[in-house]
């Protein structure tokens, strides 16, 4: 009888329009990965300090369409992984499955926002064929090695150089 009841109240507790729904926060971003793999839901990566405070609306949508993270850029290891996404306030959405960006937006994101966010990327079968970019950060940044030095000419046909006497291999046709 008190298992029934106790579960009767858990119950009525998790339907009531009332309830408050807690996303399940990770912090580490290889096991949210897997588990956006295997459960085929998009991850929303949550890049801050501290722990991310959302709305009712939009912890509903989070807890049971995504996989989240949260990054404090508080600590050395929120603050690499954040520098890895190239943001230190903002919000990254990804696919189902966590294999592309859908959605970066540099900086904090209104509540009306997010909610519109997380319906419109929530939906695991939506095809996400370009990043959609929102705020000055939010561009992804061109990844050029230190070494790379772009050409100041380039001819649009070869140049052959040439041996002795301004001829190519040193045989000109015309020489006596």
């Amino acid at each position: 009888m008190v298992a029934t009841t106790f579960a009767a109240v858990v119950l009525g507790a998790t339907l009531s329009p009332g309830a408050v729904v807690t996303p399940d926060w990770r912090t580490d971003y290889r096991q949210a990965i897997v588990v956006a793999q295997t459960d085929s839901k998009p991850v929303a990566v949550f890049i801050g300090r501290g722990a991310p405070a959302v709305p009712a609306e939009a912890a509903a949508l989070l807890a049971n369409k995504y996989v989240c993270l949260t990054v404090d850029t508080a600590t050395p290891e929120g603050k690499e992984l954040a520098g890895k996404f190239g943001m230190t306030d903002g919000l990254v959405i990804s696919s189902a499955g966590g294999k592309v960006q859908a959605l970066r937006h540099a900086g904090p994101v209104p509540a009306g926002e997010l909610a519109a966010y997380l319906t419109k990327y929530g939906d695991p079968n939506r095809a996400v064929v370009t990043t959609e970019t929102v705020g000055a950060e939010a561009a992804p940044a061109a990844v050029v090695p230190a070494s790379y030095a772009a050409p100041v000419y380039a001819p649009a046909r070869p140049v052959i150089r040439t041996l002795g006497g301004g001829c190519p291999n040193g045989r000109c046709p015309n020489a006596r």
